[in-house]
């Protein structure tokens, strides 16, 4: 491993290690969230400022950075996000609507694979064609993420963002199938943290989730 890819799996490591001992901890669920969330927040900070005070070496460098550094680090910022959200405000133990509320988030999850095929085949099948395109700055193209409403230059490409997206929510999947089809109760945290965290309820699950990453395949 070069010492700049070094650099980056040290800080990918420090930071599972502290989601984990985050959510080990015995608190609530929002407060896990809030937690996980600033500690990716912070990472996500660490990263932007190393990019914004050295210079890549390569561009090869700078596609690794933009394609399996940052991505990493950024869906799990916008998982730990999104759960939050999904239980905030309208957790309340209710199996009925809480069940709903899960289908209708893996509905929206469907749509979204759905309508961004391309970009999760690219992803899911290690294609590297694009990858100037996609990871280097200076290429951005709004059509690959037309939602996004600020632009940063100097810590984005045309695709980061998109990929850490897909990522986040493949993570969210597993937790919401892990909700709807609960599993024996593991002891201490899960390696995957919250995406593998059982949930002890009675839901069922109708939505076909393992097709939404099947997806990426057809």
């Amino acid at each position: 491993m070069l010492p700049f890819q070094s650099t980056f799996e040290e800080l990918i490591q420090s930071l599972r290690f502290r989601l984990q001992e985050a959510e080990a901890r015995d608190t609530g669920l929002p407060a896990r969230q809030e937690t996980c969330i600033r500690i990716c927040e912070d990472s996500l900070l660490q990263l932007r400022q190393w990019v914004t005070t050295n210079a890549f070496p390569d561009r090869d460098c700078e596609i690794y950075f933009f394609k399996r550094v940052k991505p990493e680090v950024m869906s799990r910022c916008i998982f730990y996000k999104k759960v939050y959200r999904l239980h905030t405000g309208y957790y309340n133990g209710s199996g009925l609507l809480e069940k709903e509320r899960l289908e209708t988030e893996l509905r929206d999850i469907n749509r979204f694979f759905a309508d961004n095929r391309e970009y999760y085949t690219y992803y899911r099948k290690g294609y590297t064609h694009h990858d100037e395109l996609f990871f280097i700055r200076g290429n951005y193209d709004w059509k690959i993420c037309p939602d996004i409403n600020h632009f940063d230059s100097v810590f984005s490409t045309s695709f980061d963002g998109m990929l850490a997206e897909l990522m986040a929510y493949e993570l969210l999947i597993k937790y919401i199938d892990g909700m709807l089809n609960p599993k024996p109760k593991l002891v201490g945290p899960s390696p995957d943290n919250t995406a593998l965290r059982a949930h002890h309820s009675s839901l069922r699950c109708t939505a076909t989730s393992t097709d939404v990453v099947e997806l990426g395949y057809a």
